[in-house]
């Protein structure tokens, strides 16, 4: 029956193999990070990049407080959110082999912003690493 067939269907593997270009360094030296279909990237540029689309996409009610999230970003000790939970997303990156073959598009949308709309702007993120 249909029903049966579907549910069959689901539980086969999707067998889905990476589209072309869509492949992962297969290591990287240290000081930099992977990204499919990319080559390595030096981390400084890639912190950069990090800052810059963590700004470009700053919720509107954040811009108040944009001095205190992005305090002093390109320090090691920054005391703002988006630092660290930046540093977190990218040494993620780096230290598993499975998140080194997250798009960046996925990367920068879901894993690398300092909130998600209601939650606080605290550095909660370094209890959990």
């Amino acid at each position: 029956d249909a029903l049966h067939e579907a549910t069959a269907r689901e539980e086969e593997p999707a067998g889905e193999e990476e589209p072309a270009g869509e492949v992962v360094p297969p290591s990287c030296p240290p000081g930099t990070v992977p990204w499919p279909g990319e080559a390595c990237e030096p981390l400084r540029r890639a912190e950069a990049s990090a800052r810059a689309f963590l700004r470009a996409n700053m919720f509107p009610f954040d811009a108040p407080n944009a001095a205190t999230l992005f305090d002093d970003f390109s320090a090691s000790t920054s005391s703002g959110v988006a630092q660290a939970t930046a540093s977190l997303a990218l040494s993620a990156r780096t230290r598993f082999g499975w998140a080194a073959s997250v798009p960046r598009r996925l990367f920068e949308g879901y894993v690398l912003p300092y909130a998600s709309v209601n939650e606080a702007r605290t550095d909660w993120r370094q209890l959990l690493w």
